[in-house]
């Protein structure tokens, strides 16, 4: 199961569970590049609410990559750049301790209370070790060269490059 930004153009709907599908729908959607407009994004419901979150930043940092600009970026780097906001999302939550506001549904209790339970600490921990230790070709490279480039370069620096280059800096070390 996942997020999908759908792209009206085709008029693809690629959920495949109608029933369970809750959905989000702009009453005036934006009008993006050529033929492309973001309409919907579909979420379904049912999954943890790390899980959900990440995909959610993933998903959603697609449509703002759409929004500010980011035209014909090869697949490998934007697909690499959500990851790394969905990586640094679950990271923020994992190490957040008990200074969050409760999200309003599938909340656990103990995090109602202002914490959160050790599982949801290992789930989202595990979640992170899936992102950063994926295999596919699509995923992999593109995220350990995102992760380099925003550990130390920032997230905006990194953006402004990817816009201007379609990559990300290249980590250059001295050579003795």
């Amino acid at each position: 199961m996942r997020l999908e930004i759908c792209d009206v153009a085709d008029n693809t709907w690629k959920a495949k569970n109608w029933r369970k599908l809750a959905y989000w729908y702009a009453n005036t959607s934006t009008k993006l590049t050529q033929q492309c407009e973001v309409k919907a994004i579909l979420v379904l419901y049912g999954l943890p609410r790390l899980l959900t979150g990440s995909i959610l930043a993933h998903e959603l940092i697609h449509g703002w990559l759409r929004l500010k600009d980011y035209h014909n970026l090869s697949p490998k780097v934007e697909e690499s750049i959500c990851q790394m906001l969905s990586y640094m999302w679950l990271e923020s939550e994992v190490m957040s301790g008990s200074t969050n506001m409760p999200s309003s549904s599938s909340s656990t209790s103990s995090f109602k209370k202002g914490g959160k339970s050790n599982t949801e600490k290992k789930l989202g921990e595990f979640f992170m070790h899936l992102i950063a230790h994926d295999t596919s070709a699509a995923y992999s490279q593109g995220f350990r060269a995102a992760n380099t480039a925003v550990n130390k370069y920032g997230l905006r620096r990194t953006l402004d490059h990817i816009r201007l280059t379609d990559n990300f800096p290249v980590n250059r070390q001295s050579r003795k």
